[in-house]
């Protein structure tokens, strides 16, 4: 049987705050929203409670109630790390942990096929509970069988680590919680109670209807939760890559040189990664090994940025710097034949992700210079660049003009990659009188034309199903499929057009684009899929 497992730790962020000031212990706490007199309280502690300081008053006015209130803030990253910490710790007790999305401080576990590991669920559930009083978190978690049912019992429970035995005892238990532990909105908590409607079993008792009606969706979705007639699946957050990575070289290298730009070709390939996890590297630690045995001692470099970065030239600096201290305390060289690289990822600040995604690898005053001397040798219309037009015609939906100045690419991420359609510039005629190969004789053109007389080797080609027209196999292979046809037609202001394009697959895997004239009669290959 399933079992389910829900751990809350109420108010995580006044529980960081208070961590981070251990000396308010038993003093009037709050988290506002800034750190100013208009600045508004989100979260009290008991002490502040019954100095009757409620969430939303102002700063200054709880203030005049209590001159002994502590305030502070607490920012995204510093919650972000948080739960990151706080899954680390519980995924060591189960691999399946889903921090909730919605509210910082609950987590769902699967405490499903444990039983080899722990001597019954209740173990499980407080060796959970004591991992987490080891870090200095208030917490409770409760195990169950639902996700509703286990996180309305983690909300009231004041038992900090509490089993169910069975399914009816978790529902019966579930709905006596009141309504405003969950949190819910105040305007439905309200509306709920002037109803008389005040624990969880009192609202799974309203009818379905009634309640989408006249409360809306979101209140129609918690009542489906708590009548167990909405699936909600465990979705465990997946653990994180070590951020780790290593270099064995084919040969010994002393120079330091050598070795830092080794070193920052691995701190690249680290950097990436956590930029696209929205982390910034705290420090870093490079190993150097002497031997791939390990035998000799290595050498050791712990640098320390002075806040989470994703600027490399940053970290490459202070690990240059440590080097050459390691160097002056060791003036004996040391070949190196492995150079490990670790960095320690915290949450970085918008600021960091910004600068990380607006900075240039290209430089791009020197590709300018690259296409003036292009200019200034082959003139001035030898480096242009494509841009779209309005065409009826493919040819006619592109055009070339002069590039004067190098731009940064701004490429969209794509899934999967498409074929890109290279036009000539010119369309190539293909041979007017295909023949069949195997018996060696002209088969019936377009025109009609019919002709029975042996072809030369050097001519051998592969006609289409439909009209009969040849790709020299000898240049472009032999055709195995055509797809199409895909017909253009009109250009009466002009000249009258109707083209018939086909993709033409051959044996040496090549994809080419051709089309049949109907006014010549003949067959062009005018590009290919690349």
């Amino acid at each position: 049987m399933n079992r389910r497992a829900c751990a809350d730790l109420p108010a995580l962020a006044l529980q960081l705050l208070l961590r981070a000031h251990p000396d308010w212990k038993g003093l009037p706490a709050a988290v506002v929203d800034a750190d100013e007199p208009t600045g508004t309280l989100l979260w009290v502690n008991a002490a502040a409670w019954r100095a009757r300081l409620r969430p939303g008053l102002r700063y200054a006015a709880a203030l005049a109630l209590d001159g002994r209130l502590r305030a502070g803030t607490v920012c995204a990253a510093q919650i972000d790390a948080a739960v990151a910490a706080i899954t680390a710790t519980l995924r060591s007790h189960t691999p399946h942990v889903e921090p909730s999305r919605e509210e910082a401080g609950v987590f769902w576990l699967d405490a499903s096929g444990l039983a080899s590991l722990y001597t019954s669920v209740d173990a499980w559930t407080l060796a959970a509970w004591r991992a987490l009083r080891k870090d200095g978190y208030d917490a409770s978690i409760v195990t169950g069988f639902t996700r509703f049912g286990t996180y309305a019992l983690a909300r009231a429970s004041r038992r900090r680590a509490f089993v169910c035995q069975s399914e009816d005892e978790e529902r019966r238990l579930a709905g006596e919680v009141a309504l405003e532990r969950l949190g819910i909105d105040p305007k439905l908590r309200d509306a709920l109670q002037r109803l008389g409607v005040r624990t969880i079993g009192q609202f799974a008792g309203l009818p379905a209807d009634g309640i989408r009606r006249r409360f809306g969706q979101e209140a129609w979705q918690l009542h489906r939760r708590t009548r167990g007639d909405a699936w909600d699946p465990l979705v465990p957050l997946p653990p994180e890559e070590a951020c780790n990575c290593s270099l064995i070289l084919d040969d010994p290298v002393v120079d330091r040189g050598i070795i830092l730009f080794l070193v920052r070709r691995l701190l690249t390939r680290l950097i990436e990664p956590l930029a696209a996890r929205e982390q910034g590297v705290a420090a870093v630690t490079v190993t150097l090994h002497r031997s791939l045995r390990r035998a000799a001692a290595p050498v050791e470099l712990v640098v320390r940025a002075a806040e989470a970065t994703l600027d490399e030239a940053v970290l490459m600096d202070l690990v240059r710097l440590r080097l050459e201290a390691a160097a002056r305390q060791q003036p004996a060289a040391a070949s190196i034949i492995e150079i490990e690289v670790e960095a320690e990822a915290v949450a970085a600040g918008r600021e960091q992700l910004r600068l990380f995604h607006e900075r240039s690898r290209r430089d791009l005053a020197a590709g300018a210079r690259a296409l003036a001397r292009l200019r200034a040798e082959f003139g001035e219309g030898s480096v242009v660049r494509a841009v779209l037009r309005q065409g009826h015609l493919p040819e006619a939906c592109y055009a070339w003009e002069r590039a004067d100045k190098v731009i940064e690419p701004s490429p969209r991420v794509v899934l999967l990659r498409p074929l890109v359609r290279r036009i000539h510039d010119h369309a190539a005629a293909l041979p007017p009188k295909p023949f069949r190969e195997r018996d060696d004789c002209w088969i019936e053109s377009p025109a009609g034309d019919s002709h029975a007389r042996s072809a030369p080797p050097h001519q051998s080609a592969v006609r289409d199903h439909q009209h009969g027209h040849v790709v020299r196999h000898d240049t472009h292979g032999r055709v195995e499929h055509m797809s199409g046809p895909f017909v253009v037609s009109g250009g009466w202001w002009n000249r009258e057009i109707h083209r018939e394009y086909h993709y033409a697959s051959t044996d040496n895997g090549e994809i080419l684009w051709v089309y049949f004239d109907r006014r010549r009669r003949r067959w062009f290959l005018t590009g290919r899929i690349e």
